[in-house]
């Protein structure tokens, strides 16, 4: 019975120190998972991204949100598609970021959103 008390004890000890890792380095995985999924958008062609720009989005500010870790695990779970418009690349600054359309916090998570809909000649 002792040992079966000492394993509990270890065990209990191993998952408060793995959650106080997670709330400590909270910011740093946020980054790097947005970082990672960010990458994903930034091999969108030309052509998928004049197409993204036709697509009906949202520019509603009042539902985005201030994002957690939760919210990004979440997103990179669902794995949806977000209509990528742009690119912004800043060398000097290591900066690759990819323009989303629309205002939402998902495409906020993984790059910038477009602020206004933009005029397409077609």
């Amino acid at each position: 019975m002792k040992k079966l008390q000492q394993w509990l004890f270890w065990q209990l000890i191993a998952l408060l120190s793995f959650v106080a890792l997670a709330i400590v380095f909270q910011g740093q995985l946020s980054s790097v998972l947005s970082r990672t999924q960010a990458k994903v958008y930034q091999n969108s062609s030309a052509v998928q991204m004049v197409k993204n720009k036709k697509e009906k989005v949202s520019y509603d500010y009042s539902k985005v949100k201030s994002a957690n870790l939760m919210d990004l695990l979440q997103a990179q779970i669902s794995n949806q598609n977000y209509p990528v418009i742009g690119l912004i690349t800043i060398p000097d600054l290591g900066i690759d970021l990819p323009v989303f359309q629309g205002v939402t916090a998902d495409n906020m998570l993984y790059g910038a959103a477009s602020a206004t809909r933009f005029l397409i000649n077609a």
